[in-house]
């Protein structure tokens, strides 16, 4: 068998370093492929737990709604309560100034009995 010549070694060698080349894109192409495989899966986690976040937020703020109208229904039966109370105080006011005046009235009729009584005492 005969030994390569230089040229024929050079040419292997050439193609060699091709390959070597073709060797290093294809890794870097795999591990490129596999660098975007792992950011995907932790998007795919991050776009999990806002998911969640987003679920538990629509939530608190159905809980709080509701709070709200009950607590918003709650200060109408409260502003109900009060304005007829307030009714009810203005109606006894009434009352109790017709009583007031009533006495006076029955007052000053006395008054008047008085001075005739003291008047036929003398």
């Amino acid at each position: 068998m005969e030994e390569p010549t230089e040229e024929q070694l050079g040419f292997q060698s050439v193609k060699v370093k091709e390959e070597v080349l073709d060797l290093c894109i294809l890794l870097q192409k795999e591990q490129d492929q596999i660098h975007l495989q792992c950011s995907v899966f932790e998007l795919k986690e991050n776009n999990q737990m806002l998911e969640d976040q987003i679920i538990f937020l629509n939530k608190k703020v159905y809980e709080k709604t509701e709070e709200s109208k009950r607590l918003h229904q709650d200060y109408q039966d409260l502003q109900e309560k009060v304005a007829k109370q307030a009714k009810c105080y203005d109606v006894t006011i009434t009352d109790l100034r017709a009583m007031l005046q009533t006495t006076k009235d029955q007052v000053a009729s006395l008054s008047q009995y008085k001075k005739v009584y003291e008047e036929l005492q003398e």
